[in-house]
């Protein structure tokens, strides 16, 4: 008897339960609330460029030419994050091997780099980038008017200078066709150069990823950061005694006149 009247009450209570949600639960015939629509944001304000440029104290003295020469056609802006910081002082470093690569991250000026959140790219020695509609052709535009540190132009004579006679080059097994440019079989992609700021790869499946391989270190770009100029001077096909003495002057950052390319873009 007990046990009955203990059913029915949870029978009961039930019931009453599901009567109460049913009474707050919306009808058909309730129009659904509108959500609240939010405030546009204020629009970003994009990085001012100055109308005239400056170089650090410390250069002026050096017999240059005017800052205005060296620097390429559109320079780009970095935009301030904190503070412009100060001029002079001395930066004390330490690796922990011959390759200096922990040093290296500081030193390298790809033509695209990650954002300094990783939300996306910005660019540096290239001012545009575009892919075709399926991914496998990815074509950069070098900015006009850039310049090696020793004042050279930075053209794409250099990329196929580092194509043809370095990366394709079997005597010379230093610098090879990357990883990245190899199409699915194995082969090397096709990278063409229509004039002097145009690079145009070709791959036979999508490369989507191709900005990223470049910006993200420099273990990727530094081989491609070759200057013709210099470095035909000690390669055996141009004007060099052999490949040995290439290897060894090829190492910018043992040799102190090789010119650089990160202050292409400062």
């Amino acid at each position: 008897m007990i046990n009955m009247k203990k059913k029915f009450l949870l029978i009961a209570f039930l019931v009453v339960l599901s009567l109460v949600f049913g009474a707050c639960a919306p009808t058909a015939e309730e129009p659904a609330e509108e959500p609240e629509v939010a405030e546009p944001e204020e629009e970003v304000e994009e990085v001012e460029v100055p109308s005239m440029y400056s170089q650090a104290p410390m250069l002026d003295d050096m017999g240059l030419p005017p800052v205005e020469e060296r620097l390429p056609d559109e320079p780009f802006v970095l935009e301030v994050v904190d503070s412009i910081g100060e001029y002079g002082g001395t930066w004390q470093a330490v690796t922990h091997e011959p390759g200096m690569g922990n040093i290296k991250m500081k030193f390298y000026d790809p033509p695209v780099r990650w954002n300094a959140d990783y939300s996306g790219y910005h660019l540096g020695l290239a001012e545009s980038f575009e892919f075709n509609e399926d991914g496998t052709q990815l074509t950069y535009e070098l900015r006009p008017g850039l310049k090696w540190s020793d004042g050279m132009p930075y053209t794409t004579a250099d990329w196929e200078f580092w194509w043809n006679d370095l990366a394709n080059n079997e005597d010379y097994a230093v610098v090879s066709v990357p990883w990245w440019a190899r199409n699915e079989d194995g082969t090397p992609f096709t990278i063409e150069f229509p004039d002097d700021y145009t690079i145009v790869m070709t791959w036979d499946t999508a490369r989507w990823i191709a900005p990223y391989i470049l910006a993200q270190g420099f273990w990727e770009w530094e081989p491609l950061m070759k200057p013709a100029h210099f470095l035909k001077q000690y390669h055996p096909d141009y004007e060099g005694d052999d490949y040995d003495g290439l290897q060894l002057i090829d190492k910018w950052w043992e040799t102190p006149d090789y010119p650089n390319d990160f202050r292409l873009v400062l």
